[in-house]
């Protein structure tokens, strides 16, 4: 009896463990429409945002902010870190991710830098 008890509390904490280290896989952000050029998230792990002409649908540019370097000791679905939000401040567009890093596009030299860096774990 002792045996079956212990058998049955492992297969509840390892299912417990299972559901609890997956990254919840969340929509893309809105699309955010700036001076003609819309700025789009692609649902992939890197951080690569698309850059679009808003009358044609053209893709102008596009950029990797950040490339997420995967343990192998690790399952891989637990480091994804998505895109989370793009918004325009003051002519610069505001790109958060998962991590709570923020990141600031300056539209005429399409060029990004981290304004404020990643949140350490607790």
């Amino acid at each position: 009896m002792k045996k079956m008890i212990f058998i049955c509390a492992c297969l509840v904490a390892l299912f417990t463990f299972v559901v609890y280290a997956k990254v919840k896989f969340s929509n893309p952000p809105p699309e955010l429409t700036h001076d003609g050029v819309t700025y789009k998230a692609v649902r992939t792990d890197d951080g690569v945002i698309h850059a679009i002409d808003a009358k044609t649908g053209k893709l102008l540019w596009q950029t990797r902010l950040y490339k997420v370097q995967i343990d192998q000791d690790l399952e891989p679905d637990v480091q994804w870190i998505y895109i989370q939000s793009i918004t325009e401040s003051n002519g610069q567009i505001i790109v958060v991710n998962g991590n709570g890093t923020t990141f600031s596009l300056d539209p005429k030299i399409k060029s990004f830098i981290v304004i404020e860096p990643t949140r350490k774990p607790k």
